[in-house]
């Protein structure tokens, strides 16, 4: 039979690799979300433009569940210090994922805003400095 330390440590095993696999999930997202953004600036597609502006709920809720599963974690266990640096790195890690999908959504709105006016020279450049990104 397990000890209760041997199974709490499996516990908190569980919930790092969790906290890792909603940031990871986090980062999958706003990889796409930007991506959208940018081929809709691109491609002057105003449909693309809109779901990269809805991802970004998804991404601020994801934030805040990581923010949550970490303080979660953070509070139930004797900290040692590499139990607090996996849960304060994925909750920076949440906070520069959300900023990303903040810009993202920034290029899809200003995306729909150019494609209302005149046609504008391409936009090629600005899509690879964002795939740079």
């Amino acid at each position: 039979m397990d000890s209760p330390a041997k199974s709490a440590a499996l516990r908190f095993q569980e919930e790092v690799e969790a906290l890792s696999a909603s940031i990871s999930n986090m980062g999958g997202l706003t990889e796409s979300q930007l991506a959208d953004a940018l081929e809709a600036i691109n491609k002057r597609d105003n449909t693309l433009a809109e779901q990269a502006i809805a991802t970004d709920r998804r991404v601020d809720e994801l934030e805040a569940e990581i923010d949550a599963k970490a303080v979660k974690i953070l509070s139930r266990r004797e900290h040692f210090a590499g139990d607090l640096r996996a849960c304060v790195g994925a909750i920076k890690i949440a906070t520069d994922l959300e900023r990303i999908g903040d810009l993202a959504k920034n290029v899809a709105k200003r995306t729909i805003d150019i494609n209302s006016k005149e046609p504008v020279r391409s936009s090629y450049a600005l899509v690879g400095m964002g795939r740079q990104a």
